[in-house]
């Protein structure tokens, strides 16, 4: 007995993110078994490791020794390759609990605390083109405890930090854009503005509707305009 199942477009768009994850799953198994490790192997510390894949060696930078922000993630290295920026994520069966901003250089010392970020949601710290700036996603709404698990309640920011001074700032809030979530940085190629996207909480029947937005890097001390690039686009963000 033969039996046929049919995978409409739909259900591809379902389940595609699922797969992705078990590929990326098994493939950072498949890397853990075969590149052997110095330093601390212990199972239960929470290491970084700066990964080379052409030599086929991984060297230890830093042990995370547990605490509120036990986990290191979301790694970024500096255009000279001498230093990354990471957050430091809770361990905790709350998904979306704010984040720490971190840099170290790459031997693992010289570790430094920059800022607040938002954690959990997977928004990347961004290094401007010179090295000495980051841009990062910052939440606004850090006393509501709804967007501690719900992903719909976040507010966020659009932030940058000085690495030297470790002064940090915000570049555009929801009271600029008019959109609760202001995501998804990336820099100019000259390293003088920023381009993000603003959105409110996407309609899980009719999808999100972002706009792309511009603002220029100055200085802490001046609030800089926010310039919409793009009317808002609708029904372009679907959840699953």
């Amino acid at each position: 007995m033969t039996f046929t199942y049919f995978v409409s477009a739909a259900d591809w768009g379902r389940i595609a993110p699922e797969l992705v994850l078990v590929g990326m799953t098994l493939l950072i198994m498949l890397v853990d078994l075969l590149l052997p490790r110095t330093g601390d192997s212990s199972p239960s510390a929470k290491l970084a490791e700066r990964v080379s894949i052409p030599r086929g060696s991984r060297t230890h930078l830093f042990g995370m020794p547990g605490g509120a922000q036990s986990i290191a993630g979301l790694f970024a290295w500096s255009p000279d390759g001498t230093t990354v920026a990471y957050e430091r994520l809770s361990d905790s069966p709350t998904p979306f609990l704010p984040a720490g901003l971190w840099v170290v250089d790459d031997h693992g010392g010289q570790q430094r605390r920059l800022a607040d970020a938002d954690g959990g949601h997977g928004y990347i710290p961004i290094w401007s083109p010179d090295g000495h700036k980051i841009v990062f996603v910052e939440r606004t709404n850090v006393g509501d405890q709804r967007a501690d698990t719900n992903v719909q309640s976040l507010q966020s920011a659009i932030a940058v930090v000085d690495v030297t001074s470790g002064r940090a700032w915000v570049l555009a809030s929801p009271t600029q854009t008019g959109m609760l979530i202001n995501a998804n940085p990336v820099w100019a190629p000259d390293g003088n503005s920023v381009t993000f996207t603003a959105f409110n909480p996407i309609n899980r029947v009719l999808g999100g509707m972002p706009r792309y937005w511009s603002v220029r890097v100055i200085g802490p001390n001046v609030q800089s305009a926010v310039v919409p690039l793009t009317s808002t686009l609708t029904g372009v963000v679907a959840v699953g």
